[in-house]
């Protein structure tokens, strides 16, 4: 499967691992994470990966998705 060129139709999509699909958004949002606090933080790399923690973390992500569940449709 390849997980960077999504513009595949909906069956082909359903298709694809989870849990796959969970371990690359993993690797994408940390990342983003890591990208924004290398911008606001001037700190040195030990700092900023336990910032980047707090936000990567399973804790973190399942309260993110509990904010974000209610405004997602049945499909998403």
């Amino acid at each position: 499967m390849d997980y960077f060129h999504l513009a595949q139709d909906a069956q082909a999509l359903h298709k694809m691992s989870n849990l796959g699909l969970a371990y690359l958004g993993d690797a994408v949002y940390s990342l983003l994470v890591r990208e924004r606090l290398m911008r606001e933080h001037l700190a040195p790399a030990g700092v900023l990966h336990r910032y980047a923690a707090r936000y990567v973390s399973a804790a973190a992500q399942s309260r993110a998705c509990e904010t974000l569940l209610p405004l997602l449709e049945e499909d998403e």
